[in-house]
């Protein structure tokens, strides 16, 4: 998936674009008014010989600057009125020859006056990203409002001592509310708990209010993360290009932990991002099918560590929904 920097200047060159789109209308419309109407010609030449005037104007002192700067505003004004009715006059909108930005606010720089990032920009990047997050992973289907609760048992579970419809009832408000504040120093989640119970559904449905929130989500299962970091470890020129975005993106989620191929290195990349992560505050999610005996078999006591005590753990229950819905079919 693109980085902030790599997002930042798609969002950067599409305004540039837009702006250029709407500066290329307002000459073509200043030409087309120009030959159907002469008279607007007039009122064009007179509103910048105003501005002209105006430099040598300021220059002036006392009371007679003040004078000729309200005759020259008085003057500005009518001819703008006159261009207004001729534009009304002809079936054109008023406002036909105002530069025609998509955002009138910052005018398609992306930038505010006060030295602010315009919502547009924000926006953009937001949509990017979540263009990405469809790019890799299916997104229909994945959002809060789909989770039924109605594949969860409404009888006590026997292993767990609870009853699945309340408990994953009670783990998906829980998700709502993390996703509805979620910031880069939320608390990192663990999700465990058997296949087919709603751990990469509720994972998406973060990753996608994240990213509508403009917030850089990486998102990918472990198999998929690893095998690009090892690729590049490994690669001629040994680039950190995918770990740098791992490690400094607002939110990075590792889905179905487990599922990578077992070595030394990808135990050690996945303790590394953990580690780091934790250490500079950046919120994490990750799920896995895994149990604690299983996870430390596999990733050794100093990662189970940091998950079990530095991690909210959320344990799902229930049966399996992929295979409830293909028995529905």
């Amino acid at each position: 998936m693109k980085q902030k920097q790599e997002l930042y200047r798609l969002a950067a060159k599409e305004l540039a674009d837009r702006r250029r789109h709407a500066e290329e209308e307002y000459a073509r419309r200043v030409e087309q008014i120009s030959r159907q109407m002469p008279e607007y010609a007039l009122c064009r030449h007179t509103l910048i010989g105003t501005r002209d005037r105006l430099s040598q104007i300021i220059l002036q002192s006392g009371e007679k600057r003040e004078k000729a700067i309200a005759a020259l505003r008085a003057e500005n004004t009518a001819a703008q009125e006159k261009i207004n009715r001729l534009l009304t006059d002809h079936g054109y909108p008023a406002d036909y020859l105002e530069t025609p930005y998509t955002c009138p606010i910052c005018r398609d720089t992306g930038m505010l006056a006060n030295g602010r990032v315009c919502a547009c920009l924000k926006k953009l990047q937001s949509d990017l990203m979540l263009s990405e997050l469809a790019k890799a992973h299916v997104l229909q289907g994945c959002g809060f409002g789909d989770f039924s609760l109605s594949y969860y048992p409404t009888q006590t579970d026997r292993e767990t001592g609870v009853v699945p419809a309340d408990h994953m009832g009670q783990i998906l408000d829980f998700c709502r509310h993390y996703a509805d504040g979620f910031s880069p120093r939320s608390d990192s989640l663990l999700f465990l708990g058997k296949t087919g119970l709603g751990k990469t559904h509720l994972s998406l449905a973060i990753a996608q209010e994240a990213a509508k929130n403009g917030y850089l989500v990486q998102y990918g299962t472990a198999q998929e993360h690893l095998r690009q970091l090892e690729r590049e470890h490994f690669s001629r020129e040994q680039s950190t290009d995918t770990l740098d975005g791992l490690l400094d993106c607002d939110l990075l989620i590792i889905d179905d932990l487990g599922s990578e191929f077992p070595s030394s290195f990808t135990t050690a990349m996945i303790y590394q991002l953990i580690d780091t992560r934790l250490a500079h505050g950046k919120p994490t999610i990750i799920s896995t099918n895994l149990s604690w005996q299983e996870l430390e078999e596999r990733y050794a006591q100093r990662v189970v560590s940091r998950l079990s005590s530095s991690y909210i753990n959320l344990r799902f229950v229930g049966q399996d929904i992929r295979q409830q819905k293909r028995f529905d079919g």
